[in-house]
């Protein structure tokens, strides 16, 4: 699905000059419901981090209403912006450890 031209700004904001052109692929990989809000959730969850924006796209696949609470957009009376904050900044940081754990592919 196209990315549109805000959301391409966004990128622009949150990302790496040489990630840009990727970022936009990852995104149009996303052909699901409310394409344009799950892309401009999952950049602004990915806090520049490119590793991570595949994975908040994978969570708008299997809920969106998921990724938007996580993003601080759907809130119940409980939940507190605090709470969701502290959610995905939690989550972001076990996608980076499965980047670091990763194993290195051989030369």
């Amino acid at each position: 699905m196209a990315v549109c031209p805000e959301t391409t700004a966004l990128c622009r904001e949150a990302f790496a000059a040489e990630s840009i052109e990727l970022a936009v692929r990852v995104l149009e990989s996303y052909d699901g419901e409310q394409a344009e809000r799950v892309h401009q959730s999952a950049v602004r969850l990915s806090n520049g981090r490119l590793n991570r924006l595949p994975h908040w796209l994978r969570c708008a696949e299997r809920g969106i209403d998921a990724l938007l609470w996580y993003a601080g957009e759907q809130q119940s009376p409980e939940d507190s912006p605090e709470k969701q904050a502290m959610a995905a900044d939690f989550l972001g940081g076990l996608m980076d450890k499965e980047l670091i754990n990763r194993p290195q592919r051989p030369s």
